[in-house]
């Protein structure tokens, strides 16, 4: 499969006057065309921070990248002019940020902010094709097109967030970033917006990093799965190579371990003790160290390497050194 997307080591701090912020750790990921990519992690994992990195929009003056580049179509993203940038975003690349509430402006219709889009990425376009391809999209996410003319305090929550879908593909993009698109909604508009997006994914082609921290999302929407701990990428597989459980990250396990499984009878689940690591240091060993149960003090002290289990499924931990669990 051709490499649309290529991260290698990357390494991102944020410096504030409080700390360091180590957010990414020789973070490594691709991507293929057409591949739907789940990124699965806690809370503080590095995961947004990876999505703002591929559209070069981490905060100036606090954030900074120490090593490691981003490849998009074999450019990388942190040499590109701004010019290079603006063509990038919205058109090669779009996102889909966490929070629809804040992503739109609140003093422009959601007709003029889907059409802004396309006169900054399609300059040629008359004004009534723009006008024509808005209320296209709109109808493809399921907003009737004469609420174009309305603002979004108009709309519902799941509302809003079709909307921002609009936005991110009215442009056609070949990358779609969708940072947790669904965590505010309730369960019914969850299954709506997914199933939304699958469509329009399907009848454009577009590839997609779904980032989440719920595995059940990830089972359902993704082909391959990525699953991040301590601004690194710990393992790497199809859905049916990680959900298989014959062989995974001890933390992956853990993860695993915290949802309940209807087959059993159970009196309660069992949580990941401790702490998600603190990213104001840099651990010397493996991140998930402190709170595996099959920690070494090697693992403490010595930072593991990416092991393959089988074609595709890979995991970075000492346990699998020789392709098998220890």
């Amino acid at each position: 499969m051709e490499k649309l997307l290529e991260i290698k080591n990357l390494k991102v701090q944020y410096n504030t006057d409080e700390a360091v912020v180590y957010a990414l750790n020789d973070f490594s990921l691709d991507l293929g065309q057409g591949e739907i990519l789940g990124v699965v992690g806690e809370t503080g994992a590095g995961k947004t921070t990876m999505a703002l990195s591929i559209m070069k929009l981490l905060p100036e003056h606090v954030a900074e990248v120490t090593g490691g580049s981003i490849t998009y179509r074999g450019t990388d993203v942190f040499t590109m002019s701004q010019k290079q940038l603006r063509d990038l975003r919205g058109a090669e690349v779009s996102m889909i940020f966490q929070d629809p509430m804040t992503s739109l402006n609140p003093v422009m219709t959601v007709g003029s902010q889907i059409d802004e889009v396309l006169r900054l990425h399609n300059p040629d376009m008359t004004k009534a094709d723009r006008e024509k391809r808005v209320a296209e999209i709109l109808t493809m996410v399921g907003i009737p097109p004469e609420r174009a003319v309305q603002f979004p305090h108009q709309f519902s929550g799941g509302m809003k967030q079709r909307v921002v879908i609009a936005m991110a593909l009215v442009a056609e993009p070949n990358l779609l970033l969708a940072d947790e698109p669904t965590t505010a909604l309730d369960v019914t508009i969850q299954a709506q917006i997914l199933a939304l997006m699958k469509n329009l994914q399907e009848k454009f082609g577009t590839s997609m990093i779904l980032i989440t921290h719920d595995l059940g999302i990830v089972a359902e929407f993704c082909e391959n799965v990525a699953v991040v701990y301590g601004g690194e990428v710990i393992e790497r597989g199809t859905v049916e190579q990680v959900f298989a459980r014959a062989a995974n990250h001890p933390y992956t396990d853990a993860l695993f371990q915290c949802i309940p499984d209807l087959t059993s009878d159970m009196a309660r689940l069992t949580p990941i003790p401790g702490f998600v690591l603190d990213s104001r240091t840099a651990p010397a060993g493996c991140p998930f160290a402190e709170r595996c149960a099959r920690c070494t003090e090697r693992c403490k002290n010595e930072k593991p390497s990416i092991h393959t289990v089988e074609a595709g499924h890979s995991i970075k931990c000492h346990l699998f050194e020789n392709g098998v669990s220890q």
